[in-house]
């Protein structure tokens, strides 16, 4: 797969220069291992795209287990950025990715270009994110992050977020998503 790098840097930049108004980049790369790394790169939109990738095999040099990949670039072409930056990480490493994003094409997109089984960031209580991100999630085959939140928040009461992870469990597997 190494062999598509160049090409890859080449669109991702390409989709960037596309949209050279939009103030930051957020690639978000989060390491399960070592704990979120929050906001590691913003700024410099073309001429850094490929220290950031760099930034992601360094953290899978320090035992990074899993690479989160958010392309959210306010009034950016969210789905193609997703696809292209999924596309050149997966060429750089072959370090499972958590696809991450709250827009549903741009997920889509991302769980398309996808090469093996996805991991999806995340599905929340709140039934329209059960009824909008359950669904891909089956027809990609892919697995989900669950957070027990729901239409009224996060609960402080350990009780009500598991009667909200146990309802989210049983709507996956309503879906015909295995546990």
């Amino acid at each position: 797969r190494h062999h598509r790098v160049g090409a890859d840097v080449h669109d991702a930049q390409a989709l960037l220069a596309h949209d050279r108004d939009v103030a930051s980049l957020q690639w978000l790369l989060v390491s399960f291992a070592q704990g979120e790394r929050c906001g590691f790169c913003t700024g410099q939109l073309i001429a850094a795209v490929d220290d950031h990738f760099v930034d992601a095999l360094a953290q899978v040099a320090a035992g990074a287990q899993v690479l989160d990949v958010n392309a959210g670039i306010p009034l950016a072409d969210e789905p193609a950025i997703l696809a292209a930056t999924i596309r050149l990480v997966q060429s750089l490493t072959d370090v499972p990715l958590c696809i991450d994003s709250s827009i549903m094409a741009a997920l889509q997109s991302g769980l398309e270009a996808y090469e093996g089984k996805a991991l999806v960031n995340s599905v929340t209580g709140e039934e329209e994110r059960l009824e909008m991100v359950l669904p891909l999630v089956k027809k990609h085959g892919a697995a989900v992050i669950a957070i027990s939140n729901d239409d009224t928040g996060i609960s402080d009461d350990p009780e009500v977020r598991f009667a909200v992870a146990k309802r989210i469990v049983e709507r996956a597997m309503d879906y015909g998503i295995p546990r």
